[in-house]
């Protein structure tokens, strides 16, 4: 699962009112008027919040006639739900992916930089990238080692 989208579900439902409204179309589908009766609010406001929770896939709707009825995504719900505990009881295997994820992107950021020979081509403009490239060259060195320049530059 990727984190952004795990961080994005955790912050929309990090609202009072949308608890409370997943809350209410758990027991049932409900259009907008009704959850705004239920909750006491504004249809605008409700439309806000439907919204957000549309965004992440956690309510769906079906339009009839005139009426658009909101229902909870239960699988969704679920499937986030359960997904902190399963990332922290792994014990360290999403670090590792991340980590993993991290050198595939030094590894293809180094072969831009890089021709097939071990040559620098040129030094990155991007500080990011520029810090990777320069990691790489320290990473060829031998610690407590005096370099002339010459032998730098080959």
């Amino acid at each position: 699962m990727q984190l952004e989208k795990l961080v994005a579900f955790h912050k929309t439902i990090g609202d009072v009112t949308r608890i409370r409204i997943i809350s209410i179309l758990a027991n049932g589908p409900k259009h907008g008027q009704a959850l705004a009766g239920i909750l006491k609010l504004t249809a605008p406001t409700i439309s806000h919040h439907l919204s957000k929770l549309k965004d992440i896939n956690l309510v769906k709707d079906r339009r009839e006639k005139n009426t658009v009825y909101y229902f909870l995504n239960e699988d969704v719900l679920q499937h986030y739900s359960s997904a902190l505990p399963k990332m922290v009881s792994t014990k360290g295997d999403f670090s590792k992916m991340e980590n993993q994820k991290l050198i595939l992107e030094h590894k293809k950021i180094l072969e831009n930089f890089y021709t097939p020979d071990g040559r620098l081509k040129t030094i990155p403009a991007q500080r990011k990238k520029k810090m990777i490239v320069l990691h790489h060259i320290g990473s060829l060195l031998e610690k407590g080692r005096k370099y002339p320049e010459k032998e730098l530059n080959e």
